[in-house]
């Protein structure tokens, strides 16, 4: 058994320290409604975020939105973030969904294609310059049929976090990040410290922990094309990615399966995460990452760096991803939900986000513009911005990523060479595309977004 990738670790050490993912944190209640209440339209809004960070961003701006009218009120409810798109689908079902809900951004057209989501194009109207606020890739990710079917909220990037004190330690340079994958072998190999006993006391670097996959290394060394390249083609097989997954099975065979296993274990048991511990000295992380050193570590000496590229001059490349405002299909108060998801938005309302949680708004007027403008890690997400991807889920091809997992998990553990892995994983996927297209052919051409009704992957 292939053993647990710490991407998750982000998930679980949000939670488990910061409660930073509120789909562990405790429900938050809404408060009864006062009388001098009663007579406003109630806009049920459905979200996440129940932190000590997000939770109380998030209920601010309802606060705010609240007192700055009179005519609606909003009312929050918590749904844990692995539960949201289910419980949305039910909701809408039962014809009694939420008036607003925080989606996933990447499958925004999915559900547009589902008719699960209302079309914003009669509200767009009235202000066709409302998309002038957003990063232009983040307007796209929210289209279906060249009309959009939310607003963006928040995305994200990849970035490099490194601990300075342990690269001065090992002789490296600590204003000097590694830029290529060969520089980060090396730096990895000189970091690496071990114990009397054999064992690692600190571990330079593992690929896979953090969170940047297999998928976002194997496009950093594609030229940022991922499973799908900007036409809609199938591109899982290709040299690049090859060698990308090839380099990566080197990392498990370098620092042995064991020891891997015994990192994920002490994870699990402690809920700590090993770069805040000093266990790890490089780890690949988003920028809310940075929230959590500055109120568990504090004294930790990093710095932050784009993702190295595969070789000087082929980019450094990254993934993100993000949150979208949706009025689900039915809602009783569209009217009312439409400027509440206006406001939220606002660069007055992402400014209070933004400063809560040292992540990236979709508004692309806030970031430049906050208090956190000299932050490294904020100057760090501008820049990176350019270079980061939005890899969409395909309408015709809706579980391919569990196709090409179970490949690539077989590629890691020695099982098969990572070309043969590969080269099943494309097969695997055109046959499940065929099966798609022959079950309904209006997926097909569904979207107009690349053959096959494939959408498009954004740089942001």
């Amino acid at each position: 058994m292939r053993p647990l990738q710490t991407a998750t670790w982000t998930v679980c050490t949000l939670s488990a320290l910061a409660l930073l993912v509120s789909g562990c944190a405790k429900p938050y209640e809404a408060a009864p409604l006062p009388a001098a209440q009663y007579g406003k339209t109630v806009v049920n809004f459905w979200s996440s975020w129940n932190s000590d960070s997000q939770g109380a961003a998030i209920r601010q701006m309802i606060e705010n939105f609240n007192q700055a009218q009179d005519t609606i009120l909003v009312r929050h409810t918590f749904v844990a973030a692995d539960e949201m798109e289910p419980a949305n689908s039910d909701a809408i079902a039962s014809r009694q969904p939420a008036d607003v809900i925080v989606s996933d951004l990447a499958s925004v057209e999915k559900r547009a294609f589902h008719n699960q989501n209302t079309n914003l194009s009669r509200f767009i109207e009235q202000d066709p310059a409302l998309k002038d606020r957003f990063y232009p890739r983040l307007w796209e990710a929210v289209q279906y049929q060249e009309e959009a079917y939310a607003l963006p909220f928040l995305t994200d990037t990849r970035l490099l976090f490194y601990n300075k004190k342990a690269f001065r330690e090992a002789g490296l340079d600590p204003d000097t990040p590694p830029k290529t994958w060969d520089e980060l072998e090396q730096a990895a190999i000189k970091l690496d410290r071990r114990n009397d006993a054999g064992g690692y006391e600190r571990i330079g670097f593992y690929p896979l922990w953090g969170s940047f996959g297999e998928e976002s290394w194997m496009m950093n060394a594609d030229g940022g094309r991922g499973f799908f390249d900007d036409n809609g083609q199938l591109v899982i097989h290709t040299e690049a990615k090859t060698e990308a997954l090839e380099w990566l099975a080197r990392w498990d065979d370098r620092l042995g399966q064991d020891t891997i296993a015994a990192v994920n274990e002490e994870y699990r048991e402690n809920q700590t995460n090993p770069f805040l511990t000093g266990k790890v000295a490089i780890m690949t992380e988003k920028p809310a990452f940075a929230s959590l050193i500055r109120e568990f570590s504090t004294e930790l000496d990093y710095g932050v760096a784009p993702i190295p590229e595969r070789k000087a001059g082929s980019g450094h490349w990254s993934t993100g991803s993000g949150y979208a405002l949706e009025i689900p299909q039915g809602a009783k108060h569209p009217e009312a939900a439409w400027k509440f998801i206006e406001y939220l938005t606002s660069a007055q309302a992402q400014q209070v986000w933004s400063l809560r949680n040292m992540e990236v708004p979709a508004n692309k007027d806030v970031l430049p513009n906050n208090q956190m403008a000299d932050n490294p890690v904020s100057q760090a997400v501008s820049s990176n911005l350019k270079v980061t991807r939005l890899l969409a889920e395909p309408l015709t091809a809706p579980d391919f990523k569990s196709v090409i997992a179970s490949q690539i998990d077989e590629a890691l553990l020695g099982i098969r060479s990572p070309e043969e892995a590969l080269r099943n994983a494309q097969s695997e996927v055109i046959h499940l595309m065929e099966l798609n297209r022959e079950a309904d052919p209006a997926e097909h051409t569904a979207g107009g977004a690349g053959i096959a009704g494939l959408p498009r992957p954004r740089p942001m």
